[in-house]
């Protein structure tokens, strides 16, 4: 490549020389003078095939892979850098140009580390605006100044996908022959029509490219750059001199050799998976925009929770609600088989177009921090052991206790008493129903029940003490938008006797109770709430790990809610870990989701 020596290193590279070694391998059979060891007693099979244990203990050359680089490109094997990926070509070219005082103009939003870098040199960056279209040719020339010293375009652009063309490429060249020009392919085989053989004759040009991409390599770390000899020179002298390992740079040579098609394939295959995906995008009235890439970038009105609802169902996207001019914008990357696009489109109905809302009822409709969890103290003290809220909620933490009275029995078995759930049962609905029974009157924790003043013999159950968490208005609100249901681990008596309390009945097409399916963290219930609405797209919203594992098992986006009485950091903490696609602190704020 034709090198112009218009533009000058940073300063520091100048006492900056290239790590050098012995030469002529060829002629030095006892190689001690880089401190190798014995290799380990490992085998190593790469296609069926033994390979070397010196791969292992001889520190790694690159010469074959830049070699057989240069020669796919037309370019001499000096004018290849072999590095880290190409993130690391792109630190090692930041390090080697920029300095205090030097800046680079930077189309933006792009590669985010690219900003980094320049200011681990030292410099600064010129940021230029490019969302979308053709790339702004006149804005990039109109921020060169005299202290700047590169431009960089990344083609295609990530995350935007927008693609700069050559022309764009040779009229900058052309008129700041004192920069030096990167242009970052990390993409460029799915766009490898965008640039022609003539890209190796600009002078003052860096391209680096990687593996990690279309040749599906990312965990092997190798990428390179192409630029004339000086440049190159001082790419690695400003690097580590063993960056790649070994067995990195034998699998990507095995590759460039003899997968060269099965990468084509994937190419082409993604290029259908991306227009697919960018249809249903339209669909679902987001604004996604054209790619040559991997991915596809779109505008979507609320785009924190859209990632947020697909985590829940176990699907990561990128938002970028924290940089500039990304606030309301999303990168999809394209998934690699039928099955797993088929899956991301399922979760974008769900999560942009549910059907129904779920409800536990504990927790998220009804406050019981007064009624069950009190119930479970007392009954544990009928059997002489005390215990209290910090426990109970420590247990509901971990999951598995949707049942109290489970839990009840697990609290004592831990203390040394078995007790049957019959048995438990019985002595927990006296005191959360109420019963008639005089000698309740010596429990400690009676008067947290109060007796009916019309006959003091009979005891009102705690769970007349349960406050509904949802106004009405609210719950009127969802059921305009949704068909609702509960789905709930209450026996249905109580399901019930809570529902008429509050007059809740008009507001839920379905109750799930007890009696009619396994309990969470099982999904069964979750799927006949779904089965029974006629539905296959829902959110639902529960207080417990329980609530969170059932719902993604089913299907359904996740939603936590901090019920009362419950840490609310800590509660968040597990509801997350659980999966949950969000915590809010009342089923209220479920409507700044729907909007």
């Amino acid at each position: 490549m034709k090198y112009n020596p218009l533009f000058r290193l940073a300063q520091r590279m100048d006492a900056v020389a290239n790590y050098g070694k012995a030469k002529s391998v060829e002629t030095l059979s006892l190689r001690l003078d880089s401190n190798e060891s014995a290799a380990p007693d490992t085998k190593i099979c790469v296609d069926g095939e033994l390979l070397p244990t010196t791969l292992l203990n001889l520190y790694p050359d690159d010469s074959e892979l830049r070699a057989e680089i240069a020669d796919e490109f037309g370019l001499a094997s000096e004018e290849v850098a072999i590095t880290a990926g190409a993130d690391d070509a792109l630190d090692r070219i930041c390090r080697a140009l920029l300095e205090p005082g030097r800046n680079m103009v930077l189309p933006v939003p792009t590669f985010e580390m690219i900003d980094r870098y320049v200011s681990l040199a030292g410099g600064s960056c010129k940021e230029v605006p490019w969302l979308e279209g053709c790339f702004p040719v006149d804005d990039v020339l109109a921020a060169v100044d005299d202290s700047t010293i590169a431009i960089c375009m990344v083609s295609p652009n990530n995350p935007t996908g927008a693609v700069a063309s050559f022309a764009d490429v040779l009229r900058i060249s052309q008129a700041a022959p004192q920069c030096v020009l990167i242009l970052d392919q990390a993409y460029a085989e799915f766009c490898s029509d965008c640039f022609p053989a003539e890209l190796w004759q600009i002078p003052n040009l860096i391209v680096t490219r990687t593996f990690s991409k279309a040749w599906g390599l990312a965990g092997l770390r190798v990428g390179y750059a192409l630029a004339a000899k000086p440049l190159i020179a001082a790419l690695q002298a400003a690097g580590s001199p063993y960056s790649v390992s070994s067995l990195s740079l034998e699998i990507a040579r095995r590759q460039l050799q003899a997968e060269r098609e099965s990468m084509l394939y994937r190419v082409a295959n993604t290029a259908k998976m991306t227009a697919r995906l960018t249809q249903k995008l339209r669909q679902l009235d987001c604004d996604p925009k054209p790619s040559r890439a991997n991915f596809v970038w779109a505008k979507a009105a609320n785009s924190s929770w859209l990632r947020d609802g697909l985590a829940g169902l176990g699907i990561a996207v990128r938002a970028f609600g924290d940089r500039p001019h990304l606030s309301d914008s999303i990168r999809f990357g394209c998934p690699s088989s039928i099955a797993d696009l088929e899956r991301l489109e399922r979760s974008l109905d769900v999560v942009l177009k549910p059907q129904a809302l779920l409800f536990d009822m504990d927790g998220v409709l009804a406050d019981v921090s007064t009624s069950f969890r009190v119930a479970v103290e007392m009954t544990c003290l009928d059997f002489g052991v005390v215990t209290n809220q910090q426990e109970i909620e420590k247990l509901k933490r971990r999951g598995g206790f949707n049942n109290d009275w489970v839990l009840t029995q697990k609290i004592l078995r831990d203390n040394g008493i078995e007790a049957s759930i019959a048995e438990i049962r019985i002595l927990f609905d006296g005191h959360y129903k109420g019963q008639s029974d005089e000698s309740n009157e010596s429990c400690p924790l009676t008067q947290l029940a109060p007796a009916n003043r019309s006959n003091p013999a009979v005891t009102l159950g705690l769970r007349q003490r349960e406050s509904l968490l949802v106004t009405r208005e609210t719950l009127a609100d969802f059921a305009d938008r949704l068909p609702l249901a509960i789905v709930t681990g209450r026996p249905r008596c109580d399901a019930e006797y809570f529902l008429q309390q509050f007059s809740l009945h008009e507001f839920f097409s379905e109750v799930i109770c007890l009696e009619d399916a396994p309990s969470k963290p099982a999904p069964d219930a979750v799927e006949l709430a779904l089965q029974r609405l006629g539905v296959d797209r829902a959110w639902m919203f529960g207080d417990t790990v329980d609530d969170i594992r059932a719902a993604r098992a089913a299907g359904v986006v996740p939603i936590g809610i901090v019920a009362p009485g419950q840490d609310p950091a800590a509660t968040a903490e597990v509801l997350n870990a659980a999966g949950a696609a969000r915590v809010l602190n009342n089923a209220a704020q479920i409507l700044e989701l729907l909007k």
